[in-house]
Order: C-alpha cells, then sequence, then structure tokens
C-alpha cells in the first residue's frame, strides 16, 4: 500500500510540472507541424492518456479561439495551433496529430469544431452532435472538454457516464445538462456585469440608465436572466431581445436622443445580418457609448468591457482535466466561476464619442487602436 501511495505522489507531481511548465524549462516540448499538419511526434509511439477539446464553434470565432489559446498553454504545446485551419470532415472541423510530451510522458490530443454559430439550424446542431460523438467513440480519450453550451446539449448529455467530462463556457446552469452526482465538472460563464458598469462609470459618472441589446440564441436568454438579477451600480436596466437586424437597428435609433442612457450589447447574431455587420452599423450610427461583456466586440470596434477570460476558462479546463488524468473523480472536483476578467478599451471608438480614457484605466487595460 505505501508504495502505490508513494507512486500516486510522484505521479501527482509529475503532472503538476506539465501544468505549470515555467517551475521546469528543460521539461517543455514545443510540438513542430510538417506539411501535412502532422506532428514531429511518431504516430505509432506509446500515448499514455488521451485528451480531447470538443468546440461549439468554428476556429474563426474569438472566443473560441482563446479557450483553444488557454488549452495549448496550459498543455505547453505550439501557440500556432489555434491559428491553424482545421481539416474539414462531414462539416466538422478536425485538428488531430498533436501530443503534449514531459519526459516519456505523453498526452495525445484532437480537438472538433462543431461549427454551431456559423450553422445554427437544429438539423445541423443534431447532426454535429452525432458526428462529434462518433469521433469520440473513435479517439477513446480519458477525458473530454466540451466548450459553451451547444456542446453540452448535443454532446455531453449522451455521453455523461462513459467518459469523463470537464465543462467550460457555460452560460445556463450546468444542471441543465447534468446530474449533480455525474462525473462532470467545469467552469461555468458568468458576465462581469457589475465590474463592467463600474469601469463604464468611471468615464461616464452621469449614466443613469443601461438598454441591454441582444439576440434570441440559447447563449443569451441566460445571460439577460442573469443580468437582471444582478446586483449593479447603475438602477435603470432595460433589456430587449431581436431576431432580426432590422428591429435592432430600429431600436438603436430609437435611442439617439435619449440622456444618461448607455447601451449594453451581448450577443448580436441575427438571422439577416452577423454580428461583425451589425457591431459596424452600431458604430457608425450610435452615439450612446456600449459596454459589451467579451473582448472581441471591444476588438470589433465597441467602447469596453471587463470581459470574461476565454484563455483562463481553456487552461482551468485542462487543469480540472489533469486531476482527473491523475486519478480524481470528476464529480468530486468543485465546479467554478471565474471572478475576474480582462479589462479591454477601444480608443478609436473613444475618441469618436469624444471622450478621454482615465490614464488608470489605460495602463491595467488591453487596449485596441
Amino acid at each position: 500500500m505505501k508504495r502505490i501511495a508513494l507512486f500516486g505522489y510522484f505521479f501527482l507531481l509529475f503532472l503538476s510540472i506539465i501544468l505549470f511548465p515555467g517551475c521546469n524549462k528543460e521539461k517543455q516540448h514545443i510540438v513542430q507541424f510538417d506539411d501535412t499538419g502532422k506532428t514531429d511526434v511518431n504516430d505509432s509511439a506509446m500515448h499514455d492518456k488521451k485528451l480531447m477539446l470538443v468546440q461549439s464553434y468554428w476556429t474563426n470565432y474569438k472566443w473560441g479561439i482563446d479557450i483553444e489559446k488557454g488549452v495549448v498553454k496550459a498543455l505547453n504545446l505550439s501557440q500556432s495551433i489555434p491559428d491553424e485551419e482545421p481539416v474539414n470532415k462531414g462539416g466538422l472541423g478536425i485538428k488531430e496529430g498533436i501530443v503534449a510530451k514531459a519526459g516519456a510522458f505523453t498526452i495525445k490530443v484532437k480537438i472538433v469544431n462543431m461549427d454551431t454559430k456559423r450553422r445554427p439550424d437544429a438539423e445541423w446542431k443534431k447532426e454535429s452532435g452525432i458526428k462529434t460523438i462518433a469521433e469520440i467513440e473513435a479517439f477513446k480519450p480519458d477525458v473530454v472538454i466540451l466548450a459553451d453550451d451547444n456542446a453540452q446539449e448535443y454532446v455531453g448529455k449522451a455521453i455523461v457516464g462513459k467518459y469523463p467530462i470537464v465543462f467550460c463556457g457555460v452560460n445556463k446552469e450546468y444542471t441543465e445538462y447534468y446530474n449533480p452526482g455525474d462525473e462532470m465538472t467545469g467552469l461555468l460563464e458568468r458576465m462581469n456585469f457589475k465590474e463592467t458598469e463600474e469601469l463604464l462609470l468611471g468615464i461616464f459618472p452621469g449614466i443613469s440608465n443601461i438598454v441591454l441589446l441582444t439576440d434570441t440564441t440559447e447563449t443569451s436568454a441566460p445571460v439577460v436572466d442573469q443580468m437582471k438579477k444582478a446586483d449593479l451600480p447603475v438602477a435603470g436596466l432595460e433589456t430587449y431581445q431581436f431576431t432580426m437586424f432590422s428591429e435592432y437597428k430600429t431600436k438603436v435609433q430609437s435611442l439617439k436622443e435619449v440622456k444618461h442612457t448607455a447601451i449594453a450589447i451581448f450577443n448580436l447574431n441575427f438571422k439577416d445580418m452577423s454580428q461583425e455587420e451589425a457591431i459596424a452599423w452600431t458604430i457608425k450610427n450610435s452615439t450612446l457609448p456600449e459596454m459589451t461583456f467579451q473582448t472581441n466586440t471591444v476588438e470589433g470596434g465597441l467602447l469596453l468591457t471587463s470581459a470574461v477570460s476565454g484563455v483562463y476558462h481553456g487552461a482551468e479546463a485542462v487543469e480540472k482535466a489533469f486531476r482527473i488524468i491523475a486519478g480524481e473523480k470528476a464529480s468530486s472536483i468543485p465546479v467554478s466561476i471565474p471572478e475576474k476578467g480582462d479589462v479591454a478599451i477601444n480608443r478609436k471608438r473613444a475618441n469618436m464619442l469624444g471622450v478621454s480614457i482615465p490614464v488608470s484605466i489605460l495602463n491595467t487595460a488591453i487596449v485596441y487602436e
């Protein structure tokens, strides 16, 4: 028994070297890709463990890119992997031939992108779920990381109990997909409403009303409900959800002359307009300051956010996955909610609105020009 306990101790110590590579630089392994996208590791080599990452969306979505960056960072892999275009396999985006290595210990990694944001129809979501489950069955991972709500709905609910699950980026309550005793754990995505409003008030202290504008997609409904229930510094709150861009456009135009008001924007994925196009129109046609809850929309032109970090979600998901690989039951690992976000400012938008961002904010923010 003492020998088993001692082995377990050293195994956990070894995993900590993988999870925190900065503590042991000589153990780092950077994966190199050849012309086919395969790694320099012999495909017939013995792989001790397997990990699969299932992304709900395609590789062009910033939130998903950040999750993948966090995953490869925690695995000490090449940071070029999130930029690689996946192989299209029946509509799924597949990245494989990826091996994380520390000494003699190897982890074979496979990434599947379900593409349910560009293809949001119910038929494809179900089909992509079936195809993803087939990929999981063929790969037989030791643990599956499922990113965002669609992966839980169309994959997680079907495989829970067969494979340990670590979820991340989940907007709904995880109990909508799993039972408390199931072999799963993960991270809930909760918008930093209070921190973002406080950031906004630091620049526009006269704001007394927030108008939340978003779409009717699966991820937006719980965010609207959560914001309504949040303890916020701004007393006034109105919420609107739109299916069509024309409806959103009419609402934004009606707010032009409203005083002491700011717009809050979450997702803007309409049936007749992409989010990027909707944001571009908003910037040109709205004179109200806007806050958002994702860095990608600030990078796209909106004013500011204190955003949930996709990189943190990906890295923390890997940490939980390694605890499972080390022998812990997934159900014994607490579900967590990251508390602090990444402050981001779009200085070009600030200039358009005629405001100066305090140096104290700029010094701690990601600044997009």
